[in-house]
């Protein structure tokens, strides 16, 4: 399979009018038939932002040898970056909730094993985020 039955492949995949894949690319529409085509191929920038758009590595769009979906490398979609740090977040948000819980039942109780923990509990929370944020591997 050539570079423009490639692009064609998975701009039908993704749902894609040719003027929607122009507009993203900032090229003509008329470029991209030429690319369908073969009679004329993207150049360096472009064949990036194709492999971004459509998820694939750009070894796939221009190795001919890569055939089927077997062969196609997937780059990781963004969408799972985002679903990470939403569920990193929702998992913070319990935690601390459940240590301020913790600190709470010591102060209300006036048990000091629960206001020993809850502390402790919390102030680790607090350098874990810290840790997290600085880290930037989820921000």
């Amino acid at each position: 399979m050539n570079l423009g039955e490639k692009i064609h492949n998975l701009r039908k995949q993704k749902g894609m009018s040719q003027e929607e894949l122009a507009s993203q690319i900032t090229v003509s529409r008329q470029a991209i038939s030429k690319w369908e085509l073969g009679e004329s191929v993207p150049d360096t920038e472009n064949v990036l932002q194709l492999s971004k758009i459509f998820g694939v590595s750009t070894d796939y769009l221009l190795n001919d040898d890569a055939e089927s979906g077997i062969d196609l490398p997937v780059i990781r979609d963004n969408n799972d970056k985002k679903k990470r740090k939403y569920n990193l977040i929702i998992l913070y948000f319990i935690m601390g909730l459940f240590f301020m819980f913790i600190l709470l039942l010591g102060i209300f109780t006036r048990h000091i094993f629960y206001l020993v923990i809850g502390s402790i509990f919390i102030v680790f929370f607090g350098l874990g985020l810290l840790f997290v944020k600085k880290s930037r591997k989820y921000f």
